[in-house]
Formats: C-alpha cells, sequence, structure tokens
C-alpha cells in the first residue's frame, strides 16, 4: 500500500508541477575531469546530457583521454571551463559541448595539449546576457585542429582565441561569432582553412587577427584584406570544374543559437 501511495504521489507532482520536462539524475552531473571521462565510457551507447557543477580539468600527464559516443551527448557547461591540461583530448561522436563562455572559456587548452574538434561535435559559448562567450582559448604551448563547429555569441564574443605558438589548422569546419564587436578567430600565429566557412558580425568585427591568414577553398565574412585567397581546380570528364564555396550569409548571421547545431 506504501508503495502504491508513493507511486501516485511522485506521478501527481510530475503532472502538476511546473519543473522542466526532465530532471537530471546524480549520475548526470559531473565535477571532476575524471568523472567526465567515466560520465562517457558509462553512456557510451545510450548518449544523454551530463551537467558540470564546477571547473573540471582533464590531465593525463602527456598520454590520450577520450570522450566517445555512439549516441547524441550535450554537455552542459554552465558557467563552467574544461581545461585541458599536459593530454591529448580524443572527442569521437555527436557531441555538442554548451556554456556561458564568460568567466572563463568553455574549453581552456593548456600546458602542451591537444585538441582536435571532428567534424561530428560542436562547442558553443552562448554569453550572459550582458558579455559576450569565449568558445576556445589555447595557451602558448597547446595546439588545435578544427574540423567541426564552434560559435559564441553575445558583445565582444570570441570563437576561438589562439595565445599558442603553433600555427592553426582549419578543415570543413564553421567557426563563427555572433554580437557587436564579436572576433571569429583571434590568433597569435598564422591560420590555414580549407574547404570552411568563418563569420562574425557587429559594426566593429575581425574575422582574425592573426599574423597572416590563408582562405584555401574558403569563405569569410567580412572579407579579410590581406588575406591569401586559394580557388582550387579540378578536372572531370566533362571538363574543367572550378571549386567554389557557397553560403548564404544572410541566413547564417542572422541565426539563432538554437539554429545552428
Amino acid at each position: 500500500m506504501k508503495n502504491w501511495i508513493c507511486a501516485l504521489l511522485v506521478l501527481c507532482f510530475m503532472w502538476g508541477s511546473s519543473a522542466p520536462a526532465y530532471v537530471y539524475a546524480a549520475d548526470d552531473t559531473v565535477s571532476t575531469g575524471n568523472e567526465l571521462v567515466e560520465w562517457f565510457s558509462d553512456h557510451k551507447k545510450i548518449g544523454g546530457t551530463v551537467t558540470l557543477t564546477d571547473n573540471i580539468e582533464i590531465n593525463t600527464e602527456g598520454s590520450v583521454a577520450s570522450l566517445s559516443t555512439y549516441a547524441p551527448v550535450t554537455v552542459d557547461a554552465g558557467p563552467y571551463s574544461i581545461s585541458i591540461k599536459d593530454t591529448q583530448l580524443a572527442l569521437s561522436g555527436e557531441i555538442h559541448f554548451i556554456g556561458e563562455g564568460v568567466t572563463s572559456p568553455i574549453f581552456l587548452v593548456q600546458d602542451d595539449s591537444i585538441l582536435s574538434i571532428p567534424s561530428s561535435v560542436s562547442v558553443t559559448a552562448l554569453g550572459d546576457g550582458v558579455q559576450g562567450g569565449q568558445a576556445i582559448y589555447i595557451d602558448n604551448r597547446s595546439s588545435f585542429r578544427c574540423f567541426g563547429k564552434v560559435a559564441a555569441f553575445g558583445t565582444g564574443a570570441v570563437a576561438v582565441h589562439n595565445d599558442g605558438e603553433y600555427r592553426m589548422e582549419i578543415q570543413g569546419a564553421e567557426i563563427s561569432a555572433f554580437g557587436t564587436d564579436s572576433i571569429a578567430i583571434a590568433s597569435r600565429q598564422a591560420v590555414t582553412t580549407s574547404f570552411s566557412v568563418i563569420t562574425a558580425e557587429g559594426p566593429a568585427c575581425i574575422v582574425t587577427s592573426s599574423s597572416a591568414i590563408t582562405l584555401d577553398t574558403s569563405i569569410a565574412s567580412p572579407e579579410v584584406t590581406d588575406a591569401t585567397v586559394i580557388t582550387r581546380a579540378y578536372s572531370t570528364e566533362r571538363g574543367a570544374v572550378e571549386t567554389t564555396l557557397h553560403l548564404d550569409l544572410d541566413v547564417q548571421l542572422g541565426a539563432k543559437p538554437e539554429d545552428l547545431f
């Protein structure tokens, strides 16, 4: 009888409550890097949403850490950051990292680390409604490659800030910043993009502040005046074809966060 009454109370609460559509279970929150790695291992086949409750650090002392999944996963960083130290972080499967990125970036890549964003992964910094977010920051001894989607929203938003010593390689990626004075890529070193879209908006926006940028079959908006632009051509049985990249920039720049990923 007690069990039946408890079940009835739970159902009444669920139907009558104004709570969100889902409530995080205890194992859907993590507060350390090891817990995040373990959560991915336990949820590899079922996916789900996991929420950070603190800034976390992944440090393998020079080896590889893996976050992989066979089902879609959302990592809700909230106001917190994922710091990667002395680690090569391997991401695989459909993973969406979403957070504010204001107090600290969603990904903070430090101390000889390597972060590679594959095509199935997105990183989105939404800001806090006042200040824009920063999605990824790379320090002076780490490196970054991007094949996926990175976006930042809000005033002064920065999608990717490369303060490292190595040139950046962007391939088949979409890197976007939306908001006044927003920056898609800020880099101390050269940036090479291929088959990629780099966009920012706002009256004083900058696509890249790097020393040199090469757009290899890529598009940047606003245009980068000092960029080296490469347009490739190839031959088919029907003749020569020039490879160009087309994008409806009005749709891209007018998109909302929920429309992008």
